[in-house]
């Protein structure tokens, strides 16, 4: 890890409201003692370089698994099937890493290869904000647990959803308005509205 990376994500951090610190990782998540590592080696580079105060800290929020939507598959896709058939667990977790009122300083990628996780790069600030603010929204405010959304992106299209999957069957809410659909940001719509449209040539 680059020590003038984290200068960097830290100078970009820190803007728009805060969301709760939300509970690190699960013990079952087997990413989750990788992550806790790579935390403390973060922390520890970022006081050498007085980038972070001796007594401040930085904590792991809940982290997202990504899921991907495949060219092939989109475009193979048919009213009636299931859209939940569709989404390829891509073994990824995305982690933030807040600071103690619950402001994003930067998130960082690990990919499993096999039975071993190992790190993936980072994820951009701008992505990590949507994504954590409409989970807390959806969650009404971590009423609900957070564990169950996760991280949608098409990159055939260049588009990412935050998921949802409950009682109304799978939802994907989108981070950005669509300039050629109706979709709105922050307005769940079903994924099998999405895919259709997108498997049209949306």
């Amino acid at each position: 890890m680059r020590i003038i990376f984290f200068a960097c994500a830290l100078a970009a951090a820190l803007q728009g409201s805060a969301l709760r610190a939300t509970p690190a990782p699960e013990a079952g998540d087997a990413s989750a003692p990788l992550a806790k590592a790579l935390l403390r080696d973060l922390q520890r580079m970022l006081r050498e370089e007085l980038l972070l105060e001796p007594q401040a800290r930085l904590f792991l929020d809940i982290p997202f698994r990504e899921f991907s939507v495949r060219a092939e598959s989109l475009r193979a896709y048919r009213s009636g099937a299931d859209p939940g058939s569709l989404l390829t667990d891509v073994r990824r977790r995305l982690y933030p890493a807040v600071d103690a009122d619950g402001d994003l300083a930067l998130a960082f990628l690990l990919s499993r290869d096999g039975g071993r996780w190992e790190e993936a790069g980072y994820a951009p600030n701008d992505l990590v904000k949507e994504l954590r603010y409409w989970r807390w929204e959806r969650s009404g405010g971590g009423k609900r647990d957070m564990n169950g959304f996760f991280w949608v992106s098409i990159p055939e299209k260049g588009l990412d959803f935050l998921g949802e999957a409950g009682a109304e069957g799978l939802l994907l809410i989108p981070l950005a308005d669509h300039r050629l659909k109706a979709w709105k940001r922050g307005k769940a719509v079903p994924a099998s509205e999405v895919f259709r449209a997108l498997a049209a040539g949306g």
